[in-house]
């Protein structure tokens, strides 16, 4: 992380106190940004060998930052790579899968649609590519109307990235899928595209 995120730091906060922060808060079962806002300051500040926490704003104001590096595919393709160092992936079967994420911000996002509450939403798509035990490689954001059949190729071709940096024997990369990639002419060009 700091590789990526160092140019983040100022005098008063290091990008890595932020991230000790999330992977503290993941422990501790934190779902959103906003719930850092529920801890006693004081106490979670300890855990982080600090006076006080960082409230929600600091973490928003961090992950624009962030954002504005251009570096988001960079780290996720390093941890990827980490992922496959310390075999927390498994190589030989990955699936494929794709979310609706309901977006409830101000931003003029495409709507989709949310099978929960099945309603069309403004919100992306998050697609996965999961090793066969479950574990995630990594995953990509896309618009609500880029449907999983189209980013197939694209997830194949990121997964192939991955592993050619892992492991230099070329083998036949085993994909699943659900009933979205679907499509005999999709299945032909896949054959075809080995």
């Amino acid at each position: 992380m700091e590789k990526y995120l160092s140019s983040l730091n100022t005098h008063k906060i290091s990008s890595k106190e932020i991230c000790y922060s999330l992977l503290c808060g993941a422990l501790l079962g934190v779902r959103s940004i906003e719930a850092f806002d529920r801890f006693y300051k004081k106490d979670f500040g300890v855990l982080l060998g600090r006076t006080t926490s960082f409230s929600a704003k600091t973490y928003r104001k961090f992950f624009d930052d962030m954002s504005s590096l251009n570096k988001t595919e960079e780290l996720m393709l390093s941890f990827a790579q980490r992922f496959l160092e310390c075999r927390i992936i498994q190589i030989g079967v990955f699936y494929f899968d794709g979310h609706f994420i309901p977006y409830h911000g101000t931003e003029n996002l495409t709507k989709g649609f949310y099978t929960t509450i099945r309603l069309a939403m403004k919100g992306n798509l998050h697609y996965f590519v999961n090793d066969k035990s479950g574990s995630p490689l990594f995953f990509m954001l896309k618009e609500a109307q880029v449907d999983l059949i189209r980013i197939i190729p694209e997830l194949i071709a990121k997964t192939r990235q991955i592993i050619k940096e892992y492991t230099p024997k070329v083998e036949p990369l085993k994909i699943c899928f659900d009933r979205g990639g679907w499509s005999a002419p999709f299945f032909k060009e896949l054959d075809t595209n080995k």
